[in-house]
Order: C-alpha cells, then sequence, then structure tokens
C-alpha cells in the first residue's frame, strides 16, 4: 500500500502489513479487509481508507439445473462466483443466444432435440466450467388414453401410454374411484355397470396440456340362468333351458344329449346337479347350477284270487305307492283303492297304475278268469217220483263232474249222479252239481212215499 500527505503514518488494522507505521507496508491479508492511515504533518492530521479484497482460490461455476424447453427458446440461468462467463454450446449450429456473457441468457435453437450449454467463468483466481442439459421439444407428448374396452365386473385396469416427458392425471367423475389419478395405468372403480368416459391429460412446463379420452363398459357378469330344479322318476327325461348368453357348456356332461347347447335333454340315473356356464356376447362368464331329483323307482306288486264263477266275486290287491287307478272299472266295487271287489261278467285284465308320493308310478295286471256258468239237470227214472213204503226209485242228474245228494239217508250214494233213494218217509232231495272248473248249480227232487194202510174207496 502507499500512503503520501504527511511525515508519519499509522495503520490499523495492523493485522497482515509488515510494518503499520510507514507511508508504504506490505498488505497481506487472509480475507478482505478496509485498513485506515492516519497522516500527521506535525501540526494537523488527516485519515483515508484502503479496502483489500481477497479472492477465493477457486472458480466456482455452476450453469444451474437441467430443464426441458416447451418450444425452441429457454432462458438459462447460471450462478457462481464472482468473475466474466461466457456461454457456448454442443452441438452450435443453430445456437443463439441473446447475450452470450448473461448467466441469465435466452438461448433459441433451430432443432428439437437435446443441447448442452457449457457455462465457462474467468476469475482472478482461475477458470471453472459448468454443463446444463436442456431438451428442446413439442411437449407434452401427444396424450393416448387407450382402447375403448367392455370389462366384466365394476373394476378395470387403465392402458394410458407413459408421456415422453412431462406428467399425466386422469379426469374422473362422480361415483368412481381410482387408485392414483397420476399412475396410466391405475385401476378404476366405478359404482354402477354402465358405460364411462375418462380422460387423460398430459401436462409440461407451460405447453397447453393434452387430453385423450377413452370409452370403457362395465358390463354385469351376472347373467347366467340354468333354469328351475325338477324332479324326475328314474328312466324318465327332462328338457333343461339355460339362458343368458351365446355359448353354454354344461357339467357333468353324463346323462345329457349335449353338453354344449342352452337346452339339453337330460336323463340321469340319480339325482345329480348341473352346472353350466354361460359366455355372454362381451365375453362375461357366468355359471349357475340345476338340480334334477331322480326318485326313487315304484316297485309295485297286485294280485288276488283269479278264477271266479260267473256271477261271483274276488277281491283284488296291490301294494307300493300311495295312491291306485285300475282299469277298466266296469265290475270293480272302487276302481280308486288298493283292494277293489271284482264281480266281472267275463274273463278281464285289471290294470292297476300305482303312484308313489314323489308322482312315480308303476303298472300291474291281474286277469279274472270267469268259468261257464253249470246247467245243471236233476229228476227221477222214468218220471214217477211217488213210491209205496219200502219202495224204491232211482234218481239222476246231469250237467256236471260232480254231484253231491243232500240228505244222504235213503240214498245207495249220494256222491254219484244216479243213486238208488228208498226213503221211508216223502223226502226233498238237494244234489249240487259242478263242472269241471269247479262253477256249481242245485237242483231239488221230491220223492213222494204213501201209507200202505190208506184205505181203499170202492
Amino acid at each position: 500500500m502507499n500512503a503520501s500527505g504527511g511525515t508519519s503514518y499509522s495503520w490499523s488494522p495492523s493485522t497482515g502489513l509488515s510494518n503499520a507505521n510507514i507511508a508504504n507496508p506490505t498488505a497481506t491479508p487472509s480475507s478482505t479487509t478496509t485498513y485506515t492511515v492516519t497522516v500527521s504533518n506535525g501540526t494537523c492530521s488527516d485519515t483515508d481508507q484502503v479496502t483489500v479484497t481477497v479472492n477465493n482460490t477457486t472458480v466456482d461455476a455452476n450453469a444451474g439445473a437441467d430443464g426441458m424447453a416447451c418450444g425452441k427458446s429457454y432462458q438459462l440461468s447460471a450462478n457462481g462466483s464472482i468473475g466474466s462467463g461466457v456461454w457456448t454450446s454442443n452441438p452450435s449450429a443453430g445456437v443463439v443466444f441473446s447475450n452470450s456473457n448473461d448467466p441469465h441468457s435466452t438461448v433459441t435453437v433451430s432443432n428439437f432435440g437435446f443441447y448442452t450449454f457449457i457455462w465457462t467463468l474467468n476469475g482472478i483466481c482461475g477458470t471453472d466450467s459448468d454443463n446444463v442439459i436442456v431438451e428442446f421439444g413439442d411437449y407434452p407428448s401427444p396424450a393416448i388414453a387407450g382402447n375403448d374396452a367392455t370389462v366384466c365386473g365394476l373394476t378395470y385396469t387403465m392402458q394410458a401410454q407413459i408421456p415422453a416427458i412431462g406428467t399425466g392425471t386422469w379426469g374422473i367423475d362422480s361415483g368412481v374411484t381410482i387408485s392414483n389419478v397420476n399412475d396410466p395405468h391405475a385401476t378404476v372403480t366405478v359404482n354402477n355397470y354402465g358405460s364411462y368416459v375418462f380422460t387423460w391429460i398430459t401436462t409440461n412446463c407451460s405447453c397447453p396440456p393434452n387430453g385423450d379420452q377413452v370409452t370403457i363398459t362395465f358390463e354385469n357378469p351376472n347373467h347366467a340362468n340354468a333354469g328351475a330344479d325338477v324332479a324326475i322318476c328314474q328312466g324318465q327325461s327332462t328338457q333343461l333351458n339355460a339362458s343368458g348368453g351365446i355359448s353354454y357348456s354344461w357339467s357333468p356332461a353324463s346323462g345329457l344329449s349335449n353338453p354344449n347347447i342352452a337346452n339339453p335333454t337330460a336323463s340321469p340315473n340319480n339325482t345329480t346337479t348341473y352346472t353350466v356356464t354361460v359366455v355372454n356376447a362381451q365375453g362375461c362368464t357366468d355359471t349357475d347350477q340345476v338340480t334334477i331329483t331322480v326318485a326313487d323307482p315304484v316297485y309295485g306288486n297286485a294280485g288276488g284270487g283269479n278264477t271266479i264263477c260267473a256271477g261271483g266275486s274276488v277281491q283284488l290287491w296291490a301294494s307300493g305307492g300311495t295312491t291306485y287307478s285300475w282299469s277298466p272299472s266296469n265290475g270293480l266295487s272302487n276302481a280308486n283303492i288298493s283292494n277293489p271287489t271284482a264281480s266281472p261278467s267275463a274273463t278281464t285284465i285289471y290294470t292297476v297304475t300305482i303312484t308313489n308320493a314323489q308322482g312315480c308310478s308303476d303298472t300291474e295286471q291281474v286277469t279274472v278268469t270267469v268259468n261257464d256258468p253249470v246247467y245243471g239237470s236233476a229228476g227221477v227214472n222214468g218220471g214217477n217220483n211217488t213210491i209205496c213204503a219200502g219202495g224204491s226209485v232211482q234218481l239222476w242228474a246231469s250237467g256236471g263232474t260232480t254231484y253231491s245228494w243232500s240228505p244222504s239217508n235213503g240214498l245207495s250214494n249220494a256222491n254219484i249222479s244216479n243213486p238208488t233213494a228208498s226213503p221211508s218217509a216223502t223226502t226233498i232231495y238237494t244234489v249240487t252239481i259242478t263242472n269241471a272248473q269247479g262253477c256249481s248249480d242245485t237242483e231239488q227232487v221230491t220223492v213222494t212215499v204213501n201209507d200202505p194202510y190208506m184205505a181203499v174207496q170202492v
């Protein structure tokens, strides 16, 4: 330092000075320091100051943070230690700085793309450089919300494209829940079935936002209807009737005429629950079930004495059910009971339908054979049925194969067709005439016995 104007000098502070009491001491401060010198000429005195600035030992250039430009212009923002700086670029073609020495210079490029800008700072104590990368683009990228879709249920995972640069967000309406509005693959859940429009909006820098819409239709998957449960008897069939789709698949396939149609004929041997898988036009799949109950079979029985004579009757019987129906009803005391009395006029085949509590039935038959009647005759040989006491007469009967006379008193044989009768008194003889089928008839013959001591009137 160099002071003048006096004969004596005094510097303050003395720190960093080679001699604080001379006009021209050497100053070596460790940091920027303002020194005050007092100058005296022996009579008068005066003061003055001088500042010694101590610069940093290194130059620290900072080009700022990387950035994105919506368009072809961008304002740089460098900062750092004291010194003079200059901007350069890579690539340099088509790049124009508003002021290459301004740390906040505006740079304009001729083509979109990535550019590296170098801020070089020249200081008293050296030179330093720093880079910043700026992407110039026609952004944000066009918003792509994905393709329209139809889904089964109330939940869907969106399929928007992630923007090449910038951010995206979903615009949603009431009745919609979304897992993350900024996730292009967010999961959306709606409250009701139907069609919903979702908007995917991408933004970046100061560019206007881009939006794209996608329509998602939420289908109710609960559409399968297998029909009502049904009961059948063993050996019977029933037709299934499913609805709600365009394709059908039944399981198990056993007992079905075709497991891949809506209305197969089912003939299960045992009670079976069938499951139908229904696919509708939108591809939604649903299942439903129908149970076919196979009732136990009826093991019916029927019978009874099956041979009668004309005019006779026999009791029929049937078992194995809860209701009974006989046919024909002719000659029956009651056609709707299990044990009617049959009195047919001719041989008849009776059919009984035996039905159980589940409505299953069986049929049995009973034949009632009606034998021909016996047309018997009886009398006395010679036609004279009056004898004297102690006399006899031969009886006779016909029309059968066996004969039985009653009373047997006075008869030579009560079990032939023509016994000799020697009654001691007038007697009425009854003969039972039976044919080969067991049918019988009765006839009577009176044998009159005269008193031997009757007076003879002359």
